[in-house]
């Protein structure tokens, strides 16, 4: 045998095995049991598998692509049948060219999410905030000349009810 022939018989036997390893995937058979029932490597199953995925979605791709066409140009004709009628201002001919207009849209994708950021803020996060606003305060205030150092600090002790002296607020 040489070598082309072992090439040609090696990939004739990937390719029925993927046959096969594809009906059982549409069967919902695991791949320890194709892998069991082909004689083949768990590897070599999960290695099929996206080779047909791959597959699937190159003809799935080229399929919605011509259908995307053909859609697009029975739009334009719509389009182009309504457009007098719509450009006299007849209210329901607007309306349609306007509908046609918004189905185009979808099709090109022009209305596809936006992506957006999402921030989570914690409780930590949040007291570290305060502490900052808190410190950048003390600061302006001083700066300012209203307070000494030390004051503010104070102030929020007696506030919260740590007080040197316990509780006792002096009543």
């Amino acid at each position: 045998m040489t070598l082309a022939q072992f090439n040609a018989n090696a990939e004739t036997d990937r390719l029925l095995r993927q046959e096969s390893v594809e009906q059982m995937m549409i069967q919902h058979v695991t791949q320890r049991k194709m892998a069991e029932v082909l004689g083949v490597s768990p590897a070599c199953i999960n290695k099929d598998i996206k080779q047909i995925k791959q597959r699937w979605r190159e003809i799935h791709a080229e399929k919605f692509q011509d259908y995307a066409l053909e859609e697009l140009a029975k739009l334009k004709a719509l389009e182009a049948a309504m457009w007098p009628e719509a450009m006299e201002g007849k209210g329901y001919a607007v309306e349609r060219v306007l509908q046609v207009m918004d189905h185009r849209a979808k099709i090109i994708g022009l209305y596809a999410p936006a992506q957006s950021k999402v921030q989570v803020i914690t409780e930590d996060i949040l007291d570290n905030a305060i502490a900052d606003y808190q410190a950048r305060l003390e600061q302006l205030t001083i700066e300012a000349g209203d307070s000494e150092p030390g004051e503010i600090e104070e102030a929020r002790r007696i506030e919260s009810g740590d007080s040197p002296e316990g509780n006792d607020t002096g009543l």
